[in-house]
């Protein structure tokens, strides 16, 4: 599944940016500009794992500037999706230094194409020693 000129990434107003929004303030930029620059969103048949990437040339290209100093996996944070009366649990993560995936145990394909879907993150959130590199 990838993405056409204009289109939106699933979820993209509602969950990712939440994310956003309470991460270390000199990773708030770094953490913006990888939501921006993905445009191959890609799921398991069964709905339950959503992956980003940067894709240019063919190949799944980051731009070298914008990667968390952590290369390696880590939860960036969990929280709870909702639309039309219904939840999940939700995982956001980062591989590579960039945020990969939203995983949950049942299926999102209801939540990806729902008007009121909204994600609200856990109170604990990634500690600012997480981004950095190890």
């Amino acid at each position: 599944m990838g993405l056409r000129h204009g289109q939106t990434i699933p979820m993209r107003a509602n969950g990712t940016c939440s994310v956003e929004s309470v991460l270390p303030p000199e990773q708030r930029v770094k953490y913006s500009e990888q939501v921006a620059h993905i445009n191959k969103v890609q799921r398991l048949l069964e709905w339950n794992e959503i992956e980003f990437y940067c894709k240019r040339w063919f190949r799944i290209q980051w731009p070298p500037d914008i990667p968390f100093g952590n290369r390696s996996e880590f939860e960036l944070g969990s929280g709870t999706l909702t639309a039309s009366g219904a939840s999940a649990r939700v995982k956001v993560w980062s591989v590579g230094g960039h945020v990969f995936s939203l995983e949950s145990h049942k299926s999102l394909k209801a939540y990806c194409i729902a008007e009121d879907a909204a994600f609200v993150l856990d109170a604990s959130f990634v500690a600012e020693s997480t981004l950095v590199a190890r």
